[in-house]
């Protein structure tokens, strides 16, 4: 983090990297992680550094992708899948359109793992708690939100998520 500070305080332009296979905000995204708080101190450096703020956030992943049609989860999907909150609401904070990250893939994603906490941000951040899963998009595959934390016999989540409106 302190390097990545350095860097940008020296001017680096933030340019696509590795032969232009990757632009620095995607491996910003890739590397973040609930088990390293650095990973996100440095996200939100290169976030206020990054001049298209739009693409940066809205950027999908295709990670070793073996089918076809390729499944490229989301901003929010992938950050979600490496259990960050902090992340997450790091990225909602920066303007974060969720409507438009498949949302709903990422919320269903938090009930399958037991990410409690990940899920009841997603929802608080204005998921949809009616919303379906695509498939290729979760562990169960096509599949409402309710039914995902019923298919987990998580009582507590499918109280919450049915006193914030789901049927």
């Amino acid at each position: 983090a302190a390097a990545v500070e350095r860097l940008l305080a020296s001017g680096v332009a933030l340019q696509s990297s590795w032969s232009e296979l990757l632009p620095p905000g995607k491996l910003a995204i890739v590397h973040v992680s609930a088990a390293s708080p650095d990973s996100v101190t440095i996200l939100r450096q290169i976030l206020a550094a990054e001049p298209d703020r739009h693409a940066f956030l809205h950027q999908t992943f295709s990670l070793n992708c073996r089918r076809s049609p390729c499944y490229a989860p989301t901003t929010v999907e992938h950050v979600a899948r490496q259990r960050s909150v902090e992340a997450v609401q790091v990225l909602i904070d920066a303007g974060l359109d969720l409507q438009s990250q498949g949302v709903t893939n990422a919320l269903v994603y938090a009930i399958a793992e037991d990410d409690e906490p990940m899920a009841r941000l997603l929802v608080e951040a204005g998921a949809d708690v009616n919303g379906w899963a695509k498939a290729g998009g979760s562990l169960f595959g096509e599949i409402s939100v309710l039914d995902a934390a019923r298919r987990k016999e998580n009582a507590a989540l499918v109280d919450y998520l049915q006193a914030k409106g789901a049927r």
